[in-house]
């Protein structure tokens, strides 16, 4: 009893610090991690010190993970989850009098129900994060005010609208701060500065990051409040688009089978049957659905559309994605090793959205080919059965193929570092440096012959026996 006095009294407190985020809009946009205001303006530190701090003070990682890797100039491309999905964390700075002080912390989630094209921005709940619960500083007499950050001890490089500049800090106390002068060489995706003599280089980190386990970390209770705040969002704002979809009968087995927890909605437009032109409106449904019974999944996105803007009905059978989870359900099971790992995925809670999808065709780097060819040139044994990708965007983190006797084709994976991955040969992957590594299945150009052009590179497959067979690296002979 006690401790559900203490969990509600956690709720309510929380709920009061629970709000619309009013941080600013650019830190949104960009899905940054650490900011700093700096001569009145917000700035982007292209580092993480607050993320290199609770790595040495806590045996594990106690946010979401993050791409740990800086990013000049741009959104971090390769997160699990920006912090505005759920994932990581926003930490504003700032230098006052010489000294360097942690601002606030907080998490933040956007709401899944919405309409992409009418909703104008997302919706999205914060909760604020004690300092004194990370830091673990019991002196300040206020629960919300800054902290000397005396626990920062590096050269720090920060963007802002007008340049980039660096700032060395020991011990909380500010050395130097300057403006920095970018190099011409462009690194990934963007320009580094030329570090100053008083920067030194950071030493390669000698132990792995210890990904999110859900309540395995001393702010589980500020996750759950989050999770709880997004899915009221989500309630409150998806039942206009069930009631919608409820108008298709059909709809019904559906609805039976799955727990709806949010639904998005989309507009773009299909080519007419009739003749070339892009005017038959395709309206998709994105259901984010639990499942009823034990699975190794937490959470599926199905999509149903509507084609043409007058009819009510589905465009597909919406039953026909029942059939389809539960055939591939039976494909998961006949791989141990897979689902071994969807489970191992699904505790991280890391997956960043999984999606699930009958494929009439294979998308290889935006080009699509016949899945019955590359199905026989790959020696895929049984049927295929459906698609399992995990990510939304354009560039997802996984994309499974799944085969019905068990097979899995792997067509993509970025893999982070310190996550597992089958035990497969990282020099089997293009290199991410520090970050991990990553495989996309793509033709080898330097195979290629009219006589049979369809010849795949960077690929793995994962047999239901356990076995991994791996397909030509691009590049090789």
């Amino acid at each position: 009893m006690n401790r559900m006095k203490r969990l509600l009294f956690l709720i309510a407190l929380i709920t009061c610090m629970a709000v619309a985020t009013v941080e600013p809009e650019r830190a949104h946009f960009e899905g940054g991690t650490d900011h700093i205001i700096h001569e009145n303006g917000l700035c982007r530190i292209n580092s993480f010190p607050l993320n290199d701090y609770i790595k040495s003070n806590y045996e594990a990682w106690p946010f979401r993970p993050i791409d740990n890797s800086p990013c000049y100039s741009c959104r971090p491309m390769f997160m699990f989850k920006t912090p505005l999905e759920g994932g990581g964390y926003q930490a504003f700075w700032s230098i006052r009098d010489s000294m360097f002080y942690l601002d606030s912390v907080t998490i933040s989630a956007w709401a899944r129900s919405f309409d992409y094209e009418s909703s104008g921005s997302l919706k999205i709940v914060s909760v604020r994060i004690p300092l004194q619960e990370i830091i673990l500083n019991k002196t300040a007499e206020k629960k919300n005010e800054p902290l000397v950050a005396d626990f920062v001890n590096d050269s720090l490089f920060f963007e802002c609208a007008n340049g980039y500049y660096a700032v060395h800090v020991k011990e909380g106390k500010v050395i130097s701060l300057h403006e920095e002068k970018l190099q011409e060489e462009f690194v990934g995706w963007y320009s580094k500065p030329v570090k100053s003599p008083a920067t030194s280089e950071k030493i390669e980190e000698k132990k792995f990051l210890k990904l999110y386990r859900e309540n395995q970390t001393p702010f589980a209770s500020y996750y759950h409040v989050l999770d709880s705040l997004q899915q009221a969002l989500d309630d409150k704002e998806k039942m206009q688009y069930i009631q919608e979809a409820r108008l298709d009968p059909r709809f019904k087995r559906f609805e039976d089978f799955f727990i709806i927890n949010a639904v998005n909605y989309s507009y773009h437009y299909e080519l007419s049957k009739l003749n070339s032109h892009y005017n038959e409106l395709n309206r998709c449904y994105g259901f984010y659905v639990s499942l009823k019974g034990k699975t190794p999944f937490r959470e599926l996105i199905l999509r149903q559309c509507k084609i043409g803007s007058m009819t009510e009905s589905f465009d597909a059978d919406p039953v026909e994605s029942v059939k389809l989870f539960l055939k591939t359900l039976i494909a998961v099971r006949k791989n141990p090793s897979f689902e071994k790992w969807l489970e191992y995925k699904k505790l991280l809670r890391n997956d960043g959205g999984m999606s699930l999808f009958y494929e009439q065709d294979f998308i290889v780097v935006n080009e699509k080919i016949s899945k019955d060819s590359v199905w026989k040139k790959l020696n895929m044994s049984g049927n295929y059965v459906a698609t399992l990708q995990f990510g939304e965007g354009i560039v997802p983190l996984y994309v499974f193929m799944l085969s019905d006797n068990g097979d899995v084709l792997v067509s993509v994976a970025d893999v982070q570092k310190g996550e597992d991955f089958f035990n497969i040969a990282i020099d089997r992957f293009s290199p991410w440096n520090h970050r991990g590594f990553a495989s996309h299945m793509k033709r080898c150009e330097e195979n290629f012959s009219e006589s049979d052009p369809l010849n795949l590179c960077d690929y793995v497959i994962i047999r239901h026996d356990g076995k991994i067979e791996y397909g030509p690296k691009s590049g090789n002979p």
